[in-house]
């Protein structure tokens, strides 16, 4: 199934468990590396690269174990956001195959899409700016 620009089904493709499965699975597979990757960057703080070109390797100890949670952090938001789009993508592909009305849901995906990135991006700088800074000595 295809959805066009006004967010109706415009291509249908045949109908077999390998077109069903197809988004699920590759959902799937962007959550095993999304996870693999969360948990690689503590091990290889050498090739985590920050903004400015710093790699996680180059921060004093302390620092490190709060930017990689800001990193690993900003990964979950962005798995769970992927998460979404694609159960909801399903919903409409399914609402269309029972001849409901997809176009509310498409739209969402679209605007969810436009909307969530810029705005996990900005709280993944500001993340990282916090963790970045030092932290003020117990008194």
């Amino acid at each position: 199934l295809h959805f066009g620009a006004d967010g109706r089904p415009d291509r249908w493709g045949p109908a077999s468990a390998f077109n069903w499965f197809l988004l699920p699975a590759m959902a799937l597979g962007l959550n095993a590396l999304v996870m693999f990757l969360r948990q690689r960057m503590g091990r290889t703080p050498g090739l985590v690269k920050l903004p400015g070109g710093q790699t996680l390797a180059d921060l004093d100890a302390s620092a490190r174990p709060r930017v990689l949670a800001a990193m690993t952090g900003f990964l979950g938001l962005v798995q769970a956001e992927l998460n979404v789009i694609v159960l909801l993508v399903q919903y409409g592909q399914l609402r269309a195959a029972l001849g409901g009305d997809a176009q509310p849901v498409i739209w969402s995906v679209v605007l969810l899409g436009l909307l969530s990135g810029p705005a996990l991006i900005v709280v993944y700088f500001l993340r990282l700016q916090r963790a970045l800074s030092p932290k003020p000595p117990h008194p």
